[in-house]
Formats: C-alpha cells, sequence, structure tokens
C-alpha cells in the first residue's frame, strides 16, 4: 500500500513510500481510508514541536473511510460501511486518556497518510469506541 511517511521530526522529512497491506487480526477491522485531516497535533509531530522517539511514523491523527476486511469473530460491522477511526483505539469508556493513555494513531500507531489501517472493533455496550459509524 502506498503511505506518506515522516522519518524525522521536520516537514521535509515526509515523504512516499510502499508498505506491506496490513492484514486485520482477530477482532479486528481493516478501514480503507478515503480521506485525512491535519489538526494541530499533527503539525506539532511534523515541526517537532512534540517530542516522539519513534521514527518513522505514517503520521496524521484524524482520517476516514470504509470498512475493507473483517476479522473473526466481528459481527457487529460489515465491509462498506463508513466509519471514523478513532485517535486512541483501545479507549472505551470514561475520560478521555491521558497522553500516556495508550497507543495513538499517528503517533504510536500508524496514522490516516495511508491506504489502509487496522484498528479493533470493539462489541459491547460502548461498541464504536475504535471506530465511529
Amino acid at each position: 500500500m502506498k503511505v506518506i511517511e515522516l522519518a524525522a521530526p521536520r516537514v521535509d522529512s515526509l515523504h512516499s513510500c510502499t508498505y506491506s497491506d496490513p492484514v486485520p487480526g482477530p477482532g479486528d477491522v481493516l478501514v480503507r481510508l478515503r480521506v485525512a485531516s491535519l489538526n494541530f497535533l499533527d503539525i506539532a509531530v511534523a515541526t517537532g514541536k512534540y517530542s516522539l522517539n519513534n521514527f518513522p511514523i505514517i503520521p496524521v491523527t484524524d482520517g476516514a473511510g470504509e470498512i475493507a476486511d473483517i476479522g473473526a469473530p466481528v459481527a457487529d460491522w460489515k465491509v462498506g460501511e463508513r466509519v471514523i477511526p478513532h485517535f486512541i483505539p483501545n479507549w472505551q469508556d470514561g475520560r478521555m486518556p491521558t497522553a500516556d493513555g495508550g497507543p495513538r494513531r499517528g503517533i504510536d500507531l500508524p496514522g490516516s497518510l495511508a491506504e489502509y489501517v487496522v484498528v479493533p472493533a470493539f462489541a459491547g455496550p460502548h461498541a464504536g469506541a475504535s471506530i465511529e459509524r
């Protein structure tokens, strides 16, 4: 798949490259990303104003697309449904976690400057915390 990778905390380190297509594991969905939206955090990461030590990364926290594939035993989602992957995909409920509250898309996990991303597909009373319809 095509991605835009940020190799260092400088805008001039953004470059196009190719990664292997991700595959959803058990309890995950594969989202084909159609749009990405820059926000303050994305600019801070790309300009070195938000310190990271895990370069290279696929940046940009916000995006949207549709489900392209589903890992077993996910039953609450269908291929083709339009979704918005959550910035903190493992956050299910309650107050928003602090900066160390779990991996974040575009920072610790692959972000939205990619053709595809794998995210958890949680089910139950708080379904959709990882992806929203």
